[in-house]
C-alpha cells in the first residue's frame, strides 16, 4: 500500500473518470434495457427488424434505418451486436440507407453512401427480419 501513496495525483484522477464513466455506462444500457422489456410488455406481438452490418472482404456495409411511416424511429434497442427496431404488426414504410466504407489508395477511407431509398414491409407477429444490402 506504500506504493499508492508515492503515485502522482493525475494517477488517481484517470482511475476517478474511468470508473465514472463505466457506471455511466452501466446505468445507460440497464436504462435502456428497461424501455425495451417494457415495450415488449406492453406490445408482446412487436416484430423485431434488423439492420444490417456486415464485413464483405475489405469492405464494411452498415444499413441504417432513418425513418419508419415517414417519422424518426426511437423504438430499437441493441439486441448483441445488433441493432433491433420494434415494429408493430401490419404494412410500414421504411426509409433506409446504406454506407460502404472500404480502404483506400490515396485516402485512409473511402466512403460510399446510398440512398436513402424508401421500401414497404408486412412484418407479421414476433417475426424477425433483416434489412440488407447487396454490393
Amino acid at each position: 500500500m506504500e506504493y499508492l501513496k508515492n503515485l502522482p495525483w493525475w494517477v488517481f484522477l484517470i482511475a476517478a473518470v474511468f470508473v465514472v464513466y463505466l457506471a455511466v455506462c452501466f446505468i445507460f444500457i440497464r436504462k435502456k434495457s428497461s424501455k425495451k422489456k417494457a415495450f415488449r410488455a406492453e406490445h408482446p406481438e412487436a416484430a423485431s427488424v434488423y439492420a444490417e452490418f456486415s464485413l464483405k472482404g475489405v469492405k464494411t456495409v452498415q444499413i441504417s434505418i432513418l425513418q419508419v411511416d415517414g417519422a424518426p424511429y426511437g423504438e430499437y434497442y441493441p439486441e448483441g451486436t445488433k441493432q433491433a427496431y420494434l415494429l408493430l404488426p401490419g404494412k410500414h414504410v421504411l426509409e433506409v440507407q446504406a454506407q460502404t466504407q472500404r480502404p483506400g489508395v490515396l485516402y485512409r477511407n473511402v466512403m460510399e453512401t446510398f440512398g436513402p431509398a424508401t421500401m414497404e414491409i408486412e412484418v407479421a407477429e414476433r417475426g424477425k427480419y433483416t434489412v440488407g444490402f447487396d454490393t
